[in-house]
């Protein structure tokens, strides 16, 4: 097997794993089963340091046959971005996900604010890798390039729309087209990170403080 054929078979792990986990956490938090929510939690930080690993497959297999994409070099460089904002967002839910556990050792009752923060999180991964993998597919997929822009909006709008719900996403101008929709999109997915992480930093030094 070449990176291209490692990056495409590894690449559903995290794409199905994560709203399969996020789905078992919501799952344990409804029957109050620290148990279900542990295993969730453990399942979430393990996912999330595979599919670090995993996206580095997709560098190795552009480096690989650079001429084979060059067609397609646009697709590949929106595929990229949308990699590399899921890339930080699994990130920072496996940081949640870790802390929630970290709070919880010896077992001590898991906070309820920590499963929060992992179940918003892993909500908005989830969206992100839904357009990750959609990027993706128009790559080696020519029948759903006709559908890129108009795809491509209704995937970031969603992701916005979530943001926004959830307090989260900068408001873009007013004046902004369609064409500007997808750097949107990029732009509230980078805000929401920054402001996850200073969530996460904040009561990791209450906690010292403490």
């Amino acid at each position: 097997m070449d990176w291209i054929q490692i990056h495409l078979a590894l690449n559903h792990v995290p794409v199905i794993g994560t709203p399969i986990l996020v789905l078992l956490l919501a799952f344990g938090w409804w029957r109050k089963s620290n148990d279900i929510i542990r295993v969730s939690l453990w399942s979430i930080a393990l996912l999330s340091i595979a599919a670090i690993a995993i996206k580095f497959t997709g560098d190795f297999a552009f480096e690989q046959s650079p001429e084979q994409f060059a067609p397609v070099k646009d697709l590949v460089l929106r595929h990229e971005q949308a990699g590399d904002q899921v890339t930080t967002s699994v990130f920072v839910l496996g940081l949640a996900a870790g802390l929630a556990l970290f709070l919880a050792r010896w077992k001590r009752p898991i906070r309820p604010w920590t499963v929060a923060v992992v179940l918003l999180l892993g909500i908005l991964t989830s969206l992100l890798y839904l357009r990750s993998a959609h990027t993706g597919g128009q790559i080696s997929h020519p029948e759903l390039r006709g559908t890129l822009k108009p795809g491509m909006i209704q995937f970031d709008e969603l992701v916005l729309q979530f943001l926004k719900t959830s307090g989260l996403a900068p408001q873009p101008n007013a004046d902004a087209h369609d064409s500007d929709v997808f750097q949107h999109g990029s732009e509230a997915a980078q805000h929401a990170g920054k402001h996850c992480r200073a969530m996460v930093d904040e009561r990791v030094s209450g906690l010292w403080r403490a």
